[in-house]
């Protein structure tokens, strides 16, 4: 079949290495990115966005490749953006639309009926795409597909049970790197990669924890160190990339397997790179392993540090002398480390985010990451928002039915006064000595702290005056700013 991925800013691993399945099984895939210039999930600027929009381009686009289906792959911040374009899609040329991600896997039946897709995709796609798409070839029947979600003849969606995930992730093909050739991300800036699929611990603000749900438990897999690293030495033979970007949720958390990893890719690979990890399971050989392999900075959740909110509310284990001790031991191996945080959690008062700031105002991490909560569907602290009153039921089925707006960067979910007035001070206070940052604090001056438009400009602009930490330790702020400039261009050219 002729297969066209429509996708929204970024770089996707999923789709690459659905990409990679599909055209081995020889179906023609290609894709048109939306690139969505200051209407992303860090960048939203609202004035702006419908200056610089592409979604006409994308259209055209569209109807001149003639697909036989178009695919998507749908997060819940993206759910909007999806639902317009898939109409849009349907209106222009009546082409089957095929939804699979973590939207739709969290909210299959609400996201078919929000939506003009055709067909959904529960779960991980590795073998449910092509196994609906031989069926459609065939003219099969898919009704007793399992991962699919369908409309029955009287139009009402169903969601079919998950058949078991993908064993051995070494039977995988490689990510294709080549289905983004024509974007702004360029491998050789740096290579993409994941270890694993999956993550230890049962967060309930994460999708990973619903996932675990799902599939019974059956969802953390390793690859072998072998296997990655064949992948790694094809990525460097093809493209020469300046770094590895390793974007396992907890990389390294099989102490054997990173022992051995770390060795054979200080031995075969030898290029700086980034990943993320968990105070949990850093420790001083822990943070010895990574430096061997040249890790240049590792985003470490915290979320936060008040061990209440942390057990009652975000059902994590560590403390904040594990958090402070895994912190000192990354910055010792010569690591930096991006401390990252949830703020406006449910039940969260003024104490907890003082807290928060005479925490990090003593340990001083790298860099200070402070996100707004964003309820996604399916998750746990969706029920404990509506629990605690921060979430009425309106604003429930908002979120359920792909409604909601506000990125975990760009405002969150009805964010409070006061996470306002705090996320506007942990933005200054990289900029302060202690000493200032602790009168601030005694005063409570804090709560001068404006609440308009800086407490909702994005992260990524925030870090834009901040000092730099060098290339790798700020590969995804390169990499954006990259993306804003190389769309810019084609916009004043009237290109795609």
């Amino acid at each position: 079949m002729k297969l066209l991925w429509i996708y929204s800013s970024y770089e996707n691993l999923g789709v690459e290495t659905l990409t990679a399945e599909l055209r081995r099984q020889g179906h023609a895939v290609d894709l048109v990115l939306d690139p969505r210039l200051f209407d992303d999930h860090f960048t939203s600027v609202p004035p702006l966005a419908p200056l610089f929009s592409f979604r006409k381009r994308v259209l055209r686009e569209a109807a001149r490749r003639a697909p036989d289906a178009v695919l998507f792959s749908v997060v819940s911040d993206d759910f909007p953006w999806f639902r317009d374009m898939a109409r849009a899609i349907k209106e222009q040329q009546q082409t089957l639309v095929i939804a699979g991600g973590i939207h739709i896997t969290s909210a299959p039946v609400e996201s078919l009926e929000e939506s003009v897709a055709d067909y959904g995709i529960v779960g991980e796609g590795d073998e449910a795409l092509p196994d609906l798409l031989a069926r459609i070839e065939k003219g099969a029947p898919v009704e007793d597909m399992p991962n699919l979600v369908w409309r029955d003849s009287a139009g009402v969606v169903r969601a079919n049970p998950v058949r078991p995930p993908v064993a051995d992730l070494d039977t995988l093909p490689f990510p294709d790197k080549t289905i983004f050739a024509h974007t702004s991300y360029d491998p050789r800036d740096a290579y993409t990669i994941t270890c694993s699929r999956g993550c230890p611990f049962r967060c309930t603000f994460c999708n990973n924890d619903l996932v675990k749900e799902i599939y019974g438990g059956a969802h953390l897999r390793l690859r072998s160190v072998d296997n990655a690293m064949q992948e790694l030495e094809q990525a460097a033979a093809q493209y020469s990339p300046r770094m590895i970007n390793f974007l396992d949720e907890t990389f390294g958390y099989d102490k054997k397997w990173l022992a051995e990893f770390s060795a054979q890719y200080a031995q075969r690979i030898g290029l700086p790179c980034i990943a993320c990890t968990n105070p949990n399971i850093v420790t001083r050989e822990y943070a010895g392993l990574l430096a061997a392999m040249q890790c240049r900075k590792v985003d470490m959740g915290v979320q936060t540090v008040n061990q209440d909110l942390k057990r009652r509310i975000l059902n994590r284990r560590e403390t904040p002398e594990q958090t402070r001790a895994a912190i000192a031991h990354l910055q010792s191996a010569g690591i930096c480390v991006a401390a990252e945080n949830i703020i406006n959690l449910p039940g969260e008062t003024e104490a907890h985010l003082e807290e928060m700031a005479r925490f990090y105002n003593a340990t001083r991490p790298d860099i200070l990451k402070v996100f707004w909560l964003r309820y996604y569907p399916g998750t746990k602290i969706l029920d404990m928002g509506r629990e605690a009153g921060a979430l009425n039921h309106t604003d429930a089925q908002d979120i359920l039915r792909g409604r909601a707006s506000g990125s975990l960067a760009s405002g969150g979910s009805k964010p409070s006064r006061t996470a306002r007035r705090f996320h506007a001070f942990f933005i200054f206070m990289r900029f302060m000595p202690p000493g200032a940052v602790e009168w601030i604090l005694n005063h409570r001056l804090y709560r001068l702290f404006s609440v308009g438009p800086l407490t909702t400009v994005s992260y990524a602009l925030l870090r834009l005056v901040g000092r730099s930490r060098g290339y790798e330790a700020e590969i995804m702020l390169y990499r954006h700013k990259k993306h804003v400039r190389h769309y810019l261009r084609k916009w004043a050219a009237g290109k795609l």
